[in-house]
């Protein structure tokens, strides 16, 4: 696929970087963090995301 392909992963890892930001919040406390199992959940599909998105970039290089 190329190109397109790997923009696209490209788009799906900046939008998964942002959404972790956006869920985190300006401050960052490890021990709310911790405690918030929705919110650990949350970060985990997005880095579950970022890795998927890497691998297919890595394939079609």
């Amino acid at each position: 696929m190329g190109h397109r392909s790997i923009q696209k992963y490209l788009y799906d890892i900046q939008q998964s970087i942002l959404s972790i930001e956006e869920y985190l919040g300006e401050k960052r406390d490890f021990i709310a963090y911790e405690q918030n199992k929705l919110l650990r959940r949350a970060v985990e599909r997005e880095l579950e995301i970022i890795g998927e998105a890497m691998a297919l970039t890595i394939h079609e290089l």
